[in-house]
């Protein structure tokens, strides 16, 4: 009883800030990491489909060569677009200023969720990357999303997004610590993430809070998402953040808990470990993502048999 209350005293109401953090150092290392050619092969392709004056300059280097390189190219365009990124990280900072809290309130609300008293900040690195990546208590919103306006538009709805990755990790370190431990490795694990994300954000009072200006038929996630499908048996194939948010509905309809919700969401996704890998291996080979709105696969067949629906567990 004394251990209870000890950690309830540690359970405040207080939430969270959103701070924009320039880290100059920080953004230019994290693009080097996402050009790597094995790890990280589809993300480099969106970087040289994004930057194709970037490809002509490493074409024909070791990976070595390549780094210097990449690093004062990075430096270069953050320098040349500072006076037009210093106005957006402004902009944002009002906006995180403004709502951020009350967006994080509703997200927590969502998935049940309280923050210790001794909670950091969470951080907002900008970046110029095609994508926006998460760590630690930070992520790092892609500024071109918001200069050419294509993806969540702005950085409360990108945190918002991120913030809910850091969340379900940190349940899954409390209540399922084997799970916690292959986050990173597990396609399943990775695919629910991915999913679970829109399926909160689309959740009343939540959504109010997010720019879904570039989503008129709707927001699924990750582009990655839109064609991969699931069937309960006899049933016609749902589109997989459609079939989660459906389920999330009723089962918060009926009063469950998240903890309750993310076991039934975990029964129905880790026997299907295998199917997921299958499609992540498609999509790291054939995936196109570049921000144009247009979601496919280079290869006509891989992109058929990537979009053949997966058959849930009884």
């Amino acid at each position: 009883m004394a251990e209870d209350a000890e950690f309830k005293e540690q359970i405040t109401e207080r939430i969270p800030h959103i701070k924009v953090d320039r880290n100059t150092e920080e953004e230019v290392e994290l693009f080097y990491e996402f050009t790597d050619p094995i790890k990280l092969m589809p993300f480099r392709q969106a970087v040289f489909h994004t930057y194709p004056e970037l490809k002509k300059l490493v074409d024909g280097l070791s990976r070595k060569e390549e780094k210097p390189v990449i690093e004062q190219f990075v430096e270069n365009y953050l320098q040349v677009h500072q006076a037009e990124f210093d106005q957006i990280m402004a902009e944002q900072q009002s906006l995180l200023d403004e709502r951020g809290q009350g967006a994080l309130a509703e997200l927590a609300k969502l998935m049940d969720y309280h923050w210790l008293n001794n909670a950091n900040d969470y951080r907002a690195v900008p970046t110029i990357l095609p994508v926006s990546p998460f760590g630690e208590n930070v992520f790092f919103p892609s500024i071109l999303a918001l200069r050419d306006h294509w993806g969540l538009e702005d950085f409360l709805s990108i945190g918002v997004h991120e913030i809910s990755h850091m969340i379900l990790f940190d349940l899954l370190k409390n209540d399922y610590p084997d799970l916690y431990l292959v986050r990173h490795s597990s396609p399943a694990i990775n695919t629910l993430k991915e999913a679970l994300a829109p399926v909160v954000m689309n959740q009343s009072p939540l959504k109010d809070y997010i720019n879904f200006s570039n989503y008129p038929n709707g927001y699924v996630g990750n582009p990655n998402l839109a064609l991969i499908f699931v069937r309960e048996a006899q049933e016609k194939p749902t589109q997989i953040t459609q079939y989660l948010q459906d389920l999330y509905e009723r089962m918060h309809q009926d009063k469950k808990k998240f903890p309750e919700i993310m076991k039934a969401m975990f029964d129905k996704m880790l026997p299907l470990e295998d199917e997921f890998d299958k499609k992540q291996d498609l999509w790291n080979k054939y995936g196109r993502f570049d921000g144009s709105g247009e979601i496919c696969l280079a290869d006509e067949e891989a992109e058929k048999e990537y979009c053949q629906p997966i058959k849930l567990p009884e």
